[in-house]
């Protein structure tokens, strides 16, 4: 805010995040969600800390609204460096939902993620929603199954 001419803009406190129920992916286990995201969310990070999965098989993060998940209309790219999946790749990172568009509840997409000491990954990318996005879902795909790590989320209002 303006604290007149010549003087320097003072700011705000930032408002903190709310901070989601971290989701175990131990063995067994295919997907983790997050429902109930609060009315108004306008940035989402979702934090991967030592994930890892049986075989070789695709992270998918779907985002959706009261009227359940939606499955198609992305638009995006990942980018695997050294893209030699091994069953034993660890990831450490996040993916960053940023709302773009209220009107059309469009949310972009970005992403960093560490794979063992050789292996790194990115994603970028967009999707809109029929509604305000309430529920975000990160699954494993091919039939396969986490075997350790945690997925919790943040969001900001």
């Amino acid at each position: 805010t303006s604290t007149g001419a010549g003087s320097p803009p003072a700011f705000e406190a930032a408002g903190g995040g709310t901070l989601g129920t971290e989701c175990s992916t131990a063995s067994g286990s295919t997907d983790c969600e997050f429902t109930s995201i609060a009315s108004g969310t306008k940035q989402i990070t979702i934090i991967f800390d030592a994930v890892s999965c049986s075989i070789t098989s695709s992270l998918r993060v779907t985002i959706g609204d009261s009227g359940g998940y939606e499955t198609s209309g992305y638009v995006y790219l990942t980018q695997l460096l050294d893209a030699n999946n091994i069953a034993s790749d660890i990831m450490y990172g996040a993916v960053t939902l940023s709302l773009m568009d209220s009107t059309n509840n469009q949310w972009g997409v970005t992403g960093n993620w560490k794979l063992n000491a050789t292996k790194m990954g990115n994603l970028g990318g967009t999707k809109s929603l029929s509604a305000e996005l309430d529920r975000v879902k990160v699954e494993i795909g091919g039939g396969d199954d986490w075997d350790g790590g945690s997925i919790n989320i943040v969001s900001f209002t």
